[in-house]
């Protein structure tokens, strides 16, 4: 058998192969990072604030604790997505360093999973939740301000209804 055609050059190749996979991984990986943080905050901010400004502002929407709970759902999704980002980073730079010692013949070649391959999972399907929460919420807020049960009259807390109640004494 050949030296070009030894199980020692063929794991020397996998792990080559895997490494540039992983390089690779975590230019990826920083890449989506400012792209998520950009669409998440910039989505949340935007529809929040058409939805506020549509309705007069904050002083005028009904169930402001609605909006309220949206916009801290949206920053839990903003930061665990931020988080996942940064696990699967140091994830793939530990891989990256195992591989290199496999290399370097200072450790057996094992592909096992890690405990911040794990972490990146579970964060990225917390930042799924709390952004379809958050998404739910501003719909749920949007429907009871807009088009809403009883949106002709005014609500007990709008300037109009405190207003007519001081000046008809009800």
């Amino acid at each position: 058998m050949s030296e070009e055609e030894s199980p020692q050059n063929a794991d020397y190749e996998r792990l080559l192969a895997h490494r540039v996979f992983l390089a690779e991984l975590a230019k990826h990986n920083i890449s989506l990072f400012d792209k998520a943080v950009l669409t998440l905050s910039s989505s949340a901010l935007g529809l929040s604030l058409l939805f506020t400004d549509k309705l007069g502002g904050l002083a005028s929407i009904k169930y402001p604790p609605v909006l309220g709970a949206a916009w801290g759902l949206y920053i839990l999704a903003i930061l665990a997505n931020l988080w996942s980002y940064r696990a699967g980073w140091q994830d793939a730079v530990h891989q990256i360093d195992i591989v290199d010692r496999c290399l370097a013949g200072q450790l057996e070649a094992s592909f096992k999973s890690s405990p911040l391959r794990e972490w990146t999972c579970h964060l990225n399907t917390a930042a799924f939740g709390f952004f379809s929460a958050a998404t739910i919420c501003v719909c749920m807020f949007a429907y009871l301000n807009l088009i809403g049960p009883n949106n002709d009259e005014a609500s007990p807390t709008s300037p109009t209804t405190a207003t007519q109640s001081a000046t008809t004494g009800s």
